[in-house]
């Protein structure tokens, strides 16, 4: 009598049709899904345009700093934004380098006539940078973004300078 053990088993064989299927598949999809026009336009972007060799570097332009701080009343605080707005005794002081004033309009004829300046001196567009200090809110940015604009500056930015 034969035991079971000595009997021939049948060996298992792999299929390799569907893993080559699946294995295209993929090479496919990744394929179809690649984006070759990303990494193009962004070279595009980098390099002269026309220039040829008669290119200068354009000098650095210092930027026109306009800080704005609160100088009367009580300071904002996170907990209540609009508190500081409807103290009668605050008071906002903005300041165009060493220049200071109080009077929103002064503010902006100060900044036509430095950028005017600049203009003459330097010949290139001045920058404007503006430093909000710490208790000022959103309206009076907005109220001295609005006159920089009008006073014709083009490259404004915003700076997160820690308070005094």
């Amino acid at each position: 009598m034969r035991r079971a053990k000595d009997r021939a088993t049948p060996q298992a064989r792999l299929q390799m049709t569907p893993m080559i299927d699946v294995t295209f598949l993929l090479l496919i999809f990744f394929m179809c899904t690649l984006r070759f026009r990303t990494l193009e336009g962004r070279l595009e972007a980098t390099l002269p345009r026309d220039a040829g060799s008669r290119v200068t570097p354009e000098e650095p332009r210092e930027p026109v700093l306009v800080e704005l701080r609160v100088v009367g009343g009580a300071p904002s605080t996170p907990t209540s934004p609009g508190a500081a707005l409807r103290d009668p005794r605050r008071e906002l002081e903005y300041s165009v380098g060493p220049w200071r004033t109080r009077d929103l309009d002064a503010l902006g004829e100060r900044l036509v006539a430095v950028r005017r300046s600049l203009r003459e001196r330097t010949g290139l567009e001045p920058r404007a940078l503006l430093d909000p200090r710490e208790g000022t809110v959103a309206q009076d940015v907005v109220s001295v973004l609005e006159r920089v604009l009008e006073a014709g500056y083009r490259d404004v930015a915003f700076t997160g300078a820690a308070p005094d």
